[in-house]
């Protein structure tokens, strides 16, 4: 009895985790949160399990669960005893209908976070601030989780603590195109970690330019100097001030070919 128990148990939570990653895919900010921008703008990134899911309280969006921190990969851990999660996770909200943004977290879950904390000093987490489920049953998300926590663990090895600077972000234009010159490229590395120095020059178009490009992890020598050169081609645009520096991460994955589409490079997980 005891086992036909814990059988049900875990079943009822890989089908729980299932949902959610639906959800989490419905929500439109999602996809466009890389990974070098969702590292660079957090506080924290932690591996956590949840412990404790409470109920919202005063109509306040956000939920809190207590977690306890297995890995930390950025940041200090000291102060991180729990999470307010984005979500009306009750039904209880006034006025308010719950939408593809809100997350649902089963208790018991592994989580990969990236949080920062609000106003309010509590760590937060939501579908743009960027989190992995690491119990999903899903091929496809399991092999771009394994690829994520890989290029994670990486940072943390490098040591990279770059500070976000918010409203200082730059981003290449046309970034995408100029990377199909490298399809049906075959490659032993999945990827590769650059770190961008970039100073505006204040023009109309918010335009900056790249002071410098270093390696951090590459594919080879001979792609990475095909990369820099695409990188120094390609329009920057920030919104920083003209004069004012500052740097970014750029995390460039090798996708492998299917029966779909060519092996190809592209700057997006």
């Amino acid at each position: 009895m005891e086992l036909v128990n814990k059988t049900i148990m875990k079943n009822t939570l890989l089908i729980l985790c299932f949902l959610f990653s639906l959800k989490s895919m419905a929500c439109g900010c999602l996809n466009s949160s890389t990974i070098d921008a969702k590292y660079l703008r957090s506080e924290v990134v932690a591996k956590v399990k949840i412990l404790k899911i409470y109920k919202n309280v005063d109509n306040y969006l956000y939920y809190k669960a207590d977690v306890l921190v297995e890995k930390i990969y950025k940041g200090n851990d000291l102060e991180l005893k729990s999470i307010y999660i984005y979500g009306d996770n009750d039904g209880e909200l006034i006025g308010r209908m719950g939408t593809s943004c809100d997350i649902f977290i089963p208790l018991g879950a592994e989580l990969l976070i990236y949080t920062s904390k609000n106003e309010r000093g509590e760590y937060t987490l939501n579908q743009c601030s960027g989190h992995l489920d690491l119990y999903t049953t899903q091929k496809w998300q399991k092999e771009r989780n394994k690829l994520e926590l890989k290029v994670i663990k990486k940072l943390k090895r490098k040591k990279i603590k770059l500070i976000y600077n918010k409203g200082k972000e730059v981003f290449p234009s046309h970034l995408y195109d100029s990377l199909q010159v490298f399809n049906n490229i075959k490659l032993r590395k999945r990827y590769a970690i650059f770190e961008i120095d970039y100073k505006s020059y204040g023009s109309e178009k918010l335009e900056v330019e790249l002071e410098d490009i270093k390696v951090i992890c590459g594919f080879n020598k001979k792609l990475d100097a095909q990369l820099i050169e695409i990188f120094k081609k390609v329009v920057w645009r920030s919104k920083i001030k003209e004069g004012q520096s500052s740097k970014r991460l750029l995390i460039i994955k090798y996708k492998k070919a299917t029966e779909k589409e060519p092996s190809h490079l592209i700057h997006d997980f």
